[in-house]
């Protein structure tokens, strides 16, 4: 959980300093005098619209380069996932190969035996007992 601090800090620190800053200042106590008019330009430059342009497209790509780090770390550990889970339990699955799109294989042991079931859309079927005698592996 810590690599996403890594990721999501400096993306808010990179949207806290693109984010307009708004400086308030202390009323100053002034003798009334006739308000000076500021020319202010109409157009405002380019340059100002070329480095906001510049700060969104490198904070969108953080964006998207942080998804996609999000998305394939959860894929890579959910896929262990029921594995990891069978060290104390009784009931373990030791393999899962994919046979097709829509059906697997699993190798399965059970206290001390081993079996080998299908899983498709429709049903769940037992292949294989692997449950053999140790006279028999030695001849």
């Amino acid at each position: 959980m810590k690599w996403l601090y890594f990721i999501l800090f400096p993306m808010l620190a990179f949207a806290a300093d693109v984010l307009p800053q708004t400086q308030q200042s202390e009323p100053v106590v002034t003798e009334e005098v006739a308000p000076e008019t500021e020319e202010v330009d109409p157009v405002p430059s380019s340059d100002m619209y070329q480095k906001q342009f510049y700060r969104t497209l490198i904070l969108t790509l953080i964006i998207v380069v942080g998804s996609l780090a999000l998305i394939w770390f959860v894929r890579k550990f959910s896929k262990d996932r029921p594995f990891q889970a069978n060290h104390k339990k009784n009931i373990k699955i030791l393999e899962r190969r994919q046979i097709s799109p829509s059906t697997y294989l699993y190798h399965i042991q059970i206290g001390s035996k081993q079996i080998v079931i299908s899983e498709s859309k429709n049903e769940v079927r037992v292949v294989a007992n692997l449950d053999w005698d140790e006279s028999e592996v030695s001849t």
